[in-house]
């Protein structure tokens, strides 16, 4: 009941922005399912659209995105051409395309390594034997013949050049990692690139004036939330739904009640989110 009444306040003239990384096409399915009867599946473009022209967004209207550009991503190809759904993909510009992998999935503190200094990060990276430009066996990220294969259906935009947590880069890293991803992708996929999503959806005041100063249209958080007309365009927010979600688990998260839910306990218990 509270997914529902949630889901009829806020949702309505609302955007939804959902989040996935590597969801299985089963699951996937599954999901589209339950979204295309709730909600208006609509391009990112759409809302830029009605940002910069005005006119209506039809009610209920949702967005749906992939960070990293994995390689199961391409999974996904057959239930796109069938549904005819459409998707953004942000990519990590000089991981797509390459056997290089993704540093937060070859070392078991990750974790720790999120809150760690930039340059800290990267030597710890590199005595457990993880180079950024090391070339392995396997593919973990979307190979170029992938992106150019789903191109057709898929909107491919910029989620960096490495993945580096920005807010922990010096300011010159933190600005290539931002401007060069998108002259990268453009160069090597030829994409029309204009939106820009922060690496495990850290920012700053810094790092949103890097993706103004860079040419980018749109930034994408992890603040969860719904987006209005007068939401912030390099500040909208993102509801992030873990790839073994189950439908309750969705709805609990698209509706807004689980944000809602995990405020109220943590300020009953004495933490005050922001």
């Amino acid at each position: 009941m509270l997914p529902f009444l949630s889901y009829r306040l806020k949702a309505r003239k609302g955007l939804t922005i959902i989040l996935y990384h590597a969801v299985a096409p089963k699951i996937f399915r599954r999901h589209l399912r339950f979204l295309k009867k709730r909600y208006n599946i609509i391009k990112m473009f759409d809302y830029l659209e009605y940002r910069r022209n005005g006119g209506r967004l039809p009610d209920y209207p949702l967005v749906i995105t992939l960070d990293d550009g994995h390689r199961e991503n391409y999974l996904l190809l057959p239930i796109l051409r069938e549904t005819g759904v459409p998707i953004t993909i942000f990519l990590c510009s000089s991981i797509a395309g390459t056997r290089r992998h993704f540093w937060f999935m070859e070392h078991q503190k990750r974790k720790l390594l999120k809150q760690l200094p930039d340059s800290e990060r990267l030597r710890r990276l590199e005595e457990a034997g993880y180079s950024e430009r090391k070339e392995f066996d396997d593919y973990q990220a979307l190979s170029t013949e992938e992106v150019f294969e789903l191109s057709d259906v898929v909107d491919f935009q910029s989620h960096s050049v490495t993945h580096p947590i920005l807010p922990l880069c010096s300011a010159a890293k933190s600005r290539y990692e931002i401007v060069e991803s998108r002259r990268h992708l453009e160069l090597k996929f030829d994409l029309n690139v204009n939106g820009f999503s922060f690496p495990d959806g850290k920012y700053t005041s810094r790092e949103i004036e890097f993706v103004r100063e860079a040419g980018y249209q749109y930034a994408l958080t992890l603040d969860p939330g719904f987006n209005s007309a007068k939401t912030d365009l390099f500040h909208l927010r993102r509801i992030n739904i873990p790839d073994w979600a189950g439908v309750s688990f969705l709805w609990a998260k698209c509706s807004g009640v689980w944000h809602t839910l995990k405020k109220l306990i943590r300020r009953r218990n004495g933490y005050y989110p922001l």
